[in-house]
């Protein structure tokens, strides 16, 4: 799965459970070079964070209530009315992104569907 911005592909990988989310960003010392998905989540925390990080909270129809810029760690971000979604993604990678703004999340399943779609169209009209 991963997440498109102003033509920026990060790839996300969904973080599910109270002790995965948790430690999803504890201790990571390398640059972060993909983004975390945290679902049903309204807030987020950065303690024990190595890195700034940049995170954006959006509704369930991933438009973006809230967007936050190169977090420092050691902070606690409170919590967003009708948020559902929380995205953690490397620093630098919301630069251009705004409230109202709607989120182009795309799986690795609905790529092939969409190729696979398009290549019986080509097929058919010639």
């Amino acid at each position: 799965m991963y997440i498109k911005i102003n033509q920026l592909k990060i790839n996300l990988e969904k973080v599910e459970g109270f002790w995965n989310r948790m430690k999803c960003l504890m201790f990571v010392i390398e640059p972060l070079d993909y983004g975390f998905l945290l679902e049903k989540r309204k807030h987020f925390q950065t303690y024990f964070a190595c890195q700034r990080i940049d995170a954006i909270i959006a509704d369930k129809d991933n438009i973006v209530l809230k967007v936050y810029r190169s977090c420092k760690s050691e902070k606690m971000f409170w919590w967003v009315r009708k948020g559902y979604y929380t995205y953690l993604l490397p620093e630098g990678s919301v630069q251009n992104l705004k409230k109202g703004d709607q989120l182009i999340i795309r799986g690795n399943k609905e790529d092939k569907n969409e190729r696979r779609s398009t290549k019986q169209t080509t097929k058919s009209n010639h």
